[in-house]
């Protein structure tokens, strides 16, 4: 039974991540209540009081469930790059979390929630702190990618590589937040390779 109660409580959480995805999508962050998210699940807001305390909490819960597992990896990829063949290896694995986000459809949405709908203020709360770090820690495999380029010396000789790393995080930033904009639309199926290839030709090396 202890079993089962498991399974069935798994089952229920994702099935809130991913209504409260969902109504987050459509609707917005902040016209989003739990009661909401219950009904549309069909679900008690005792439910996911049981789950979760707010809706903070299921915004960290969509980022950790659906888009961590699959980021971290590529974290790990530019960590591990070196001197020699590290630009067309650093584009690529830039390749694949562009591809990441416009074939997962999961990934796409924390992300697309994530960008829009989380206030920035003086006082952060635990979700801005968690999602701070987040960023940090990927601009921190940003700066050892573009070290392992500028040690190859394929860098621009008046570029530095936190210069890069801070430069490409915001190029990265304006762009998803263009394709998740419902006018204007960038379709990164499309444009994100050829748009990351014009960046990143104009800091790399003749």
């Amino acid at each position: 039974m202890a079993r089962k109660t498991k399974e069935e409580a798994e089952k229920t959480f994702h099935l809130l991540l991913e209504t409260a995805s969902r109504l987050f999508t459509t609707q917005g962050v902040a016209s989003t209540t739990l009661n909401h998210i219950a009904e549309e699940a069909g679900l008690t807001r005792g439910a996911v009081y049981w789950h979760f305390k707010g809706k903070d909490d299921i915004i960290r819960a969509l980022w950790e469930t659906y888009s961590m597992p699959k980021i971290e990896p590529l974290k790990a990829k530019i960590f591990a790059l070196e001197e020699g063949a590290a630009l067309e290896r650093f584009k690529q694995i830039i390749f694949e979390l562009i591809d990441l986000i416009k074939s997962d459809h999961q990934v796409g949405q924390a992300f697309q929630i994530v960008m829009n709908n989380v206030e920035s203020t003086e006082n952060k709360s635990a979700l801005q702190n968690f999602l701070n770090e987040e960023k940090a820690q990927f601009k921190n495999s940003l700066l050892h990618g573009f070290n392992a380029i500028s040690k190859s010396h394929q860098l621009r000789d008046n570029l530095t590589s936190d210069t890069c790393a801070v430069g490409f995080l915001c190029f990265l930033h304006g762009m998803l937040g263009q394709h998740f904009c419902p006018q204007d639309k960038v379709d990164l199926g499309v444009h994100g390779r050829i748009f990351i290839e014009i960046y990143l030709n104009g800091i790399f090396a003749d």
